[in-house]
């Protein structure tokens, strides 16, 4: 503004037509406006803590010291004409006009870390960040009772700052990762339950450029939760040229921390500690190059939510083949080459499909008639009454395949819960419609067939909203997934409306 100013007197100065007692009057008026300006605008604090604060983007015409600390004082002044020292037992400042456009700050001491290995407590400030078009997209939370972590995600690689605290001063600490890239995790422990906290991200990009400033609030737990989050569907394992490669998608929302990827070369490993650990982290792909030939190498997958608890565990197998040997696809059912077990306790054989408890929404997916009906769209859980098998070593797996897409089989294990009232699973949603193949396979510490109970799952197709709704919340996703067709018909419909609107007008 003041450089518009400058400008506009030098163009008046030069042209003597424009000079005019209006053009003094206009001056004078400008010239209040401008100063009314400056002594009226607010402060914006760039940097700042317990200790300081530096106010930013703004010039003050006073010349009093507005900011002070034990160690230091910042003094304004009059835009560059007044000039002073900042200064305190650590250092000075020459004062004048300094424009401050955003500071990454540290504070206090903190109980939690980030992705980038940076956890515990941060201290001392950052450095001055300029304004871009940079930003963070979103923040996601998931949350415990002691435990909350934050998923940020930027719309490039940059460096994330998280404050955090039990109110708005962010008092609680500072966390800051270390490394360039699109997302960061920090998560906070030894939380409070049933507590609200206030959260505030700041990142900057590999040129310097900020993004804008994230202010939100996340709450605990009231109590523990010790409920396993879902396993994954798409569990595959492929053979590479150096190894092996899995892939795996993410059970959909949640508060999943990581998964956990561990091998045997004796047979699925039920427990996240037992194995080869091949893969920790939150990646949705792994390599395995550690594999001899001629080998069966067993693999489960754990999911591990932000209260410590692991689901029961979705497994894959691979052999490892020898140079120049025939491999044919094995299948995927773990009964079908097992050897048959030599005793078997009665009450196996009194098992029946409907022993086991298929329930989704804390429903029973069961109707009237005995058919196991799901929807595509939610998550759904498969347990079995310990009571209802002997107390002996033995290992439950559960493959469910779409009879559409024999290919895609999904199998994960049932394990015993905490209190030893059931063996469980909570199975991820299926995300489609269609009849599905289910299979309970139940086999003894030695890995050989008890018995196996067979039934059918009936998958309704997600529930979806209409075209309008899901046009208002996702504009250009919705764009994205409609038909071309679609959008030249809409098209075509409004100019029929709109011819005969008009010639309504004309007549």
């Amino acid at each position: 503004m003041i450089n518009m100013c400058m400008s506009w007197c030098r163009l008046t100065n030069n042209n003597p037509m424009m000079f005019s007692t209006h053009t003094k009057a206009y001056r004078v008026v400008l010239t209040g406006v401008v100063l009314g300006w400056l002594l009226t605008a607010p402060h914006t604090f760039a940097l700042s803590s317990t200790n300081y604060q530096i106010t930013a983007d703004s010039i003050n015409f006073v010349g009093t010291e507005n900011t002070a600390s034990t160690n230091y004082g910042l003094r304004d002044s009059g835009g560059e004409v007044a000039t002073g020292d900042s200064s305190g037992v650590l250092y000075s400042i020459k004062a004048g006009y300094r424009q401050m456009l955003g500071v990454i700050t540290g504070s206090s001491g903190s109980s939690g870390s980030s992705d980038s290995g940076s956890g515990g407590s941060s201290s001392g400030g950052g450095g001055i960040l300029p304004q871009s078009a940079f930003a963070v997209q979103s923040v996601t939370v998931a949350s415990g009772a002691t435990v909350l972590l934050f998923d940020v995600s930027l719309n490039q690689p940059g460096k994330a700052v998280f404050v955090w605290g039990v109110s708005t001063l962010y008092d609680g600490g500072t966390l800051a990762s270390d490394s360039f890239q699109q997302n960061h995790v920090f998560k906070l422990e030894n939380l409070v339950p049933g507590t609200t906290y206030y959260f505030a991200v700041q990142a900057m990009n590999e040129i310097g450029s900020q993004a804008g400033q994230i202010r939100q609030s996340a709450t605990t737990l009231a109590t523990v939760d010790t409920t396993a989050p879902a396993n994954p569907l798409r569990l595959v394992v492929e053979p590479s040229v150096i190894g092996s490669k899995l892939s795996w998608e993410h059970p959909v929302g949640g508060d999943i921390e990581l998964v956990k990827v561990v091998r045997s070369t004796e047979f699925y490993p039920t427990d996240p500690d037992e194995g080869e650990v091949v893969y920790e982290g939150r990646g949705t792909s792994a390599l395995d190059t550690t594999l001899q030939s001629g080998k069966t190498y067993y693999y489960t997958l754990f999911t591990k939510d932000v209260s410590g608890n692991y689901s029961s565990g979705a497994i894959a197998k691979m052999y490892r083949a020898r140079p120049g040997e025939t491999v044919y696809p094995e299948s995927s059912d773990v009964f079908v080459n097992a050897e048959p077990a030599p005793t078997v306790d009665p009450r196996f054989n009194l098992l029946t499909i409907l022993d086991f408890l298929i329930t989704q929404d804390n429903k029973m997916a069961i109707d009237d008639t005995g058919k196991i009906l799901l929807d595509g769209g939610e998550q759904f859980k498969i347990a079995l009454d310990y009571t209802k098998v002997p107390e002996v070593l033995k290992t439950m797996v559960v493959s469910i395949k779409d009879k559409a897409r024999p290919d895609e089989v999904f199998t994960f294990l049932l394990r015993v819960n905490d209190d030893k009232t059931k063996y469980e699973a909570l199975v991820d949603k299926l995300g489609r419609g269609g009849n599905f193949a289910l299979a309970i396979s139940i086999l003894d510490h030695k890995h050989r067939g008890i018995t196996q109970l067979v039934g059918d799952l009936v998958v309704s197709a997600p529930k979806q909203l209409s075209l309008f709704f899901r046009f208002l919340q996702d504009p250009i996703g919705s764009v994205q997934r409609v038909s071309i067709f679609w959008w030249v018909l809409l098209v075509l419909l409004i100019g029929v409306i709109g011819r005969i609107v008009r010639s309504s007008v004309l007549s």
